[in-house]
This record gives C-alpha cells, structure tokens and sequence, in this order.
C-alpha cells in the first residue's frame, strides 16, 4: 500500500471558528464576513471530477472514506483557485493576504485546491446518505441563476452565455476542451446542488440565542465614545531612514521575499498575433420572417411598453390586534356573502363600512396600479378578478382584511414590431455569426492546430488582417486568459461581445526575480518601511500594556503621541462611519469594542491607532423593539460562516482521508 494516513483535529476547526468570530464582530467587517462567506460558498459548491483521456489525468491523489480523488481534478480545481486569488488581490490589494489568513487559507492554489477535493468528497458523502434527490426542472432553473453559475464557472464560463441565454455551440466547444459530455455535465451540476441544498438545511437549523441578541443590538445602534491615541508611522519611517543596513542584511531580506511573498518576481508576459472577426464580414442576412418569429417569442419579455393595469374598489377592516382576527374575517365573510348577492351595493358598503379614509367617501376607488405597487396578497387578489363588477375573496393584507371589486382592467401593451425590427435584426445577425464562427473554428482545429493556408483563407474570406500583441500579462481579459492557456506557435479563439477573435501565441517571457543589484533602492526602502511598521507595532503593545493603569493621556506624553476623544457615534449611521472612516479613524477596530474601558490597537499604512471604549450609552427599549427583526438578521447572517465551518469540521472529524505517499506534496508541503 502507498497509502498514509492523513489526521485531522476537529479543535483546529472550532479554534478558527473562534478566530474568525471575533474579528468579524462589528458593522465595518460585514464586506469582509460576505467576501468570506462567498469564498466559502465557492469552495463548498465546486463540481467535482472530470475524466480526461491522458495518462496523467488517471493518477490516483487520495482516497477520502474510500472515495477515489485523481490528478485531472486537483489541476482543474487549481486553475479554478488561481483565478479567484488573483480577483481577491485586484479587489483587495495589501489586504488581500490578510483576508485570506483570517479564513484560514494560505496564497497557494494547489494547497487551496487539496483541501477543497476533500470539503466536496465529504459534503458529497453527507449529502448522498440524507438521500436528496432533485427534479431536473429544478436543475434547469438553477442554470438561470448568476450566484449558482458563478460557482460553477469551470464547467459554464461566462463565454458560453449571450443575451438569449446559454449558447450550445459555445458550452460543447467548452466542454470538449476540459473533456466532459453534457451526460457529465448534467451529472457535475447535481452533485454542486446537492452540497448546496445540504449546506441550506444545516444552516436552516440555526438559531441566535438572547445573549447573542443583546450584545449584537449594543454593537449595531448603541451610541459609544472612544479615546484615540495616534502614532504616525511616517515619524518612525524617518528615523529608521537615519540608521545604515549592511549588505548582508540586505541580502537577507530580499531572499526572504524573494522565498515568501514573491513580491519582488516580474510575472510572466506572453506575446501573440490575433485576427479579429465581425458579422459584416460573414455577411450574414436575417429574413424577416425570423425577425417575426423572435419577437412573437420575446415580445411579453422584452418588448413590453406599457404593463397591464387595474383598478378596485376596497374595503378595508382594520385589525389592531391579532386575537381579533377570526371575528373581523368573520364579519368580512358575512359582508362578502351580501355583495355576491349584490355586487351593485359595493359602492355603498365601502362608503359605510370600509376603515380606509383615503378611498372610503369615493366608495373605496383606488387609482389605477400595476404590479409591484401595493402588498403581494392585495395585488394578487386584485389581478385573479377575471370581468369588471368580480368580487375576490376575503384577503388578509398588510393594511388588514379586505374585500376587492374590480371596477376596469387596461391590457399590457408592446412595442410596434417596426419600432424594435432594427434591433432584433442585430441580435439575430450576432447570435447567427457566433454560432457560425464557432463552427468554423471548431472544424479548422478538428486535429488540434490551426493550418497557414486555412487561416490565410478564412482572413481573405471575411476580412480580417493581423494585429500583435504586445506583452501581456494574465488578467480576467478573454485575450489573456486564451493566450495563457497556448503553447507557442499554437493556435486558439475566443468570442468577445460582438467580436471573433483568433490568437498565436508566438513567445513566452517566463515569471522572473531581477538580480538584488536592478532593484537596490527599491529593496532597501521595503526594509525600512518593514522595520518602521514592527517599531510601530511594538510601540502599539507597549501603550496597550501601560493604558491598562494610566490615563492614555499620560500613555500619549510619554511616546511623543497624540490623543483625541469623540463625541457619542452610532453604530448604525452609516454617513458619520464614512465621515470618520475618511477622516483616518479606525473605525472597523472600534466597533469590535463591546465594554467599556476595552482597548484595542490598529494599524494602517500611515498611522498606528490605540483605542478605548470610554462609554456607552444605554438603548431606549423602543429602539431594540423596532430594530429587533434586523439585528436578529445581522446575528444570524453572522453566524453561517461560523456554522459552515463547524459543519465540514464535524465531518473531518470521522474521516478516514488518504494520501499516495508516491506524490511530491502533502497538505502541509509549500511545493503543493
């Protein structure tokens, strides 16, 4: 057996969960808790498994719970991680580091990608031994939400979608090129709804206890000051300035990130040719007919001018308090019973009964609405009344109970077809050049590359002429994703909007450190600012330790800092947080403050903060029972992560995970 065994403590879990918790306490960290939470989501609803035909594809990774995990779906799951790493950096810049450290990853795909073969080998065991199964209607369904496709964006791209939905042509050219048949397809896109229908029935068991209540009402809307100590780093930058650094240390911080951050390593650039393609050149025409067609089709969907409309007649029983309902149904079934008899007398009985003192001197008329207007119950009794003098049913509404009459219905209109033929003739003549490029493409690569002759060709046929690409680097851009996955002298193609594009890659400048010697200055002022930022951070601990028994007054003279007290901040008011937040204050750090006479320290790229909690001031009972439902809301959104962790966590527990010892990685080699 090559086999040997992986262990896996559930404390390591619950620890992290603590970790994550506390930093996550408080309104400013609510961007940060979504972005992890949807990083979760991502690595939790990941399909799993593709079957490639190449030697390499069949390698045999680990065996979880005896489950079989194989090479092609790590170098998937791996190219999957390093996209989403270099979105979190472009997104986060510095922090981005940071934000993956308090969710317990490190910046290495591979690593990343290991770890989540075995989080979706284990919900996929979960979610098989609770038997859910699902209709394939819903699957369809689900292939028309955005959250659900972006999570399975290895299997759909992006590229395979236009405006008239998912283009097959573009999704089987996808799907070869990764090796999965649309039975694969089908089959990848169950399993990802199972983990996540499994994950939404854990979370459904969720609840907020009353002590959770209470302290998250006082982080959300309790009014607070704070004492604020500053240390400018820019000071301590200066004197650092002042001292010499010898070569050798030089030299030996630059190999340390050169061996760690790789901040010093130029990415590696790529060069091409490209042709670029347009539905003018294929001269593609649209018969009317199938304009018609399109807009029959499309025309309640797309071309609607104005929506359909309706006007009733109400009338309203106010309910104060619910033990009352049964007797105001009661009475609204009697008054109904009498208006079916006599449907004439509604007028009347609106003027004498309704609680309405909008509509009630005018017999209960209100003006003429549309969907999405008034409650969802009262609208959906109003649009059911099939003629006008139609009496719905008793409704219980947001205003009470009700009784409706239609009085007049307008009809939807649409757009004249001439007003729109020009732009589904643009739409037609896009979708029919994609699908045709595509084929084109499709046929020319039919053995794997892309001949002089046929490319020569094609440019004469529909007017092309070639452009270079200078040196690029990889981005989310279709051009660099395309040319990133070539090998030089190699051919491929992309649709980008309304455009077909064909690329060469012709060169390959690889990742590369310049010499210490090019970069000098460069790394010389990093180690400064790097011990400037430690001093910072020790002068932080120290005032921290020395406020706990002196005034931070007292702290502030004896480290040459400054000192400010606010006035009372709300938690809840969001203009005053971006006020103080532009104005330097860290407010992120002091929200997370929950007791008076609390410290806690922060640092930014230009000053170290030291902050106490100094009061707060007590909720009115009238508030906490308005914002009640919200801050039950904001505790529970809390806690999903927090429960997703423990989840998986409890099922590593039980799990009997394997590597192949043959391998030249674990899950705690950095070559992974």
């Amino acid at each position: 057996m090559m086999f040997a065994s992986l262990q896996f403590k559930l404390e390591k879990g619950f620890l992290m969960i603590i970790f994550i918790r506390r930093w996550l306490k408080g309104g400013g960290f609510q961007i940060i808790l979504w972005v992890a939470l949807g990083f979760m989501a991502i690595v939790f609803m990941m399909p799993e498994g593709l079957r490639q035909s190449s030697k390499r594809a069949s390698e045999l990774i680990m065996t979880v719970n005896g489950e079989e995990l194989r090479g092609d779906l790590l170098r998937r799951k791996t190219h999957a991680f390093e996209e989403h790493i270099q979105q979190v950096k472009r997104q986060w810049g510095q922090y981005a580091e940071t934000l993956f450290q308090m969710m317990g990853k490190k910046l290495d795909p591979k690593s990343m990608a290991y770890e989540q073969m075995i989080n979706d080998a284990l919900l996929g065991q979960a979610a098989q031994k609770v038997d859910i199964h699902l209709h394939p209607d819903y699957i369809q369904e689900k292939l028309s939400d955005p959250y659900f496709i972006q999570t399975v964006s290895d299997l759909i791209p992006m590229s395979a979608f236009d405006q008239f939905g998912i283009n097959q042509r573009a999704l089987d050219y996808h799907l070869a090129q990764i090796g999965l048949t649309s039975q694969d397809l089908q089959q990848e896109l169950r399993s990802a709804l199972q983990r996540q229908l499994l994950n939404e029935m854990v979370l459904a068991a969720n609840y907020v206890p009353s002590f959770e209540m209470k302290q998250q009402e006082i982080n959300d809307y309790a009014p607070k000051k704070f004492s604020i100590l500053t240390l400018s780093l820019d000071k301590i930058l200066k004197e650092e300035q002042q001292k010499d650094i010898t070569p050798e240390e030089l030299q030996e911080f630059f190999n340390r990130k050169k061996a760690t951050t790789k901040q010093y390593t130029v990415p590696e650039k790529r060069e091409g040719m490209m042709w670029k393609f347009n539905s003018s050149g294929y001269g593609i025409e649209i018969p009317d007919s199938d304009i018609e067609e399109y807009y029959n089709t499309y025309k309640m969907r797309l071309y609607a001018d104005k929506p359909a409309q309706v006007q009733v007649r109400r009338i309203l029983f106010n309910v104060t308090d619910e033990a009352e309902l049964p007797f105001v149904m009661q009475k609204a079934e009697e008054v109904r019973k009498q208006l079916i008899d006599n449907p004439d007398q509604f007028k009347e009985k609106a003027q004498e009964l309704s609680q309405d003192t909008q509509t009630v001197k005018d017999g209960g008329l209100m003006p003429f609405f549309s969907r999405g207007t008034y409650d969802k119950e009262f609208e959906k009794a109003a649009f059911l009344l099939t003629e006008d003098g139609a009496i719905s049913q008793v409704v219980r509404t947001d205003n009470g109970v009700e009784i409706l009459q239609r009085a007049e219905r307008k009809q939807q209109t649409f757009k004249p077809l001439s007003e729109v033929k020009d732009e589904i003739k643009k739409k037609l003549e896009l979708r029919e050049f994609k699908g045709q490029f595509i084929q084109d493409m499709q046929e020319m690569l039919e053995d794997g590359d892309l001949s002089e002759q046929d490319l020569e060709e094609l440019v004469k046929k529909y007017g092309s002429k070639s452009e270079k690409i200078e040196s690029i680097g990889k981005d989310e851009s279709k051009l660099a994703q395309r040319l990133f996955r070539l090998e030089t002298d190699k051919y491929g193609f992309f649709v980008d909007d309304s455009t077909g594009v064909i690329v060469k890659l012709t060169a390959k400048n690889k990742a590369h450190v310049p010499e210490l010697k090019a970069i000098e200055k460069q790394v010389q002022q990093d180690l400064y600012k790097e011990r400037a930022s430690k001093k910072l951070e020790n002068l932080l601990k120290k005032a921290k330790k020395s406020a706990q028994t002196q005034a931070i007054s007292q702290v502030s003279q004896e480290l040459g800092a400054t000192v400010k007290t606010t006035d009372w901040i709300e938690p809840g008011n969001r203009e005053e947080l971006e006020k103080l937040r532009q104005k330097g204050l860290p407010i992120e750090g002091m929200l997370q403050l929950e007791k008076a006479g609390c410290l806690v320290t922060d640092q930014d790229v230009d000053y170290g903060y030291l902050v106490r909690l100094d009061e707060i001031k007590s909720l009115d009972e009238g508030i906490i029972k308005e914002k009640q439902a919200e801050v039950y809301g904001t505790a529970l959104k809390e806690q999903l992560g927090l429960l997703t962790s423990g989840f998986v966590a409890s099922l590593y527990r039980n799990a009997i995970i394997k590597n192949d010892e043959s391998l030249p990685f674990t899950t705690e080699d950095d070559s992974i």
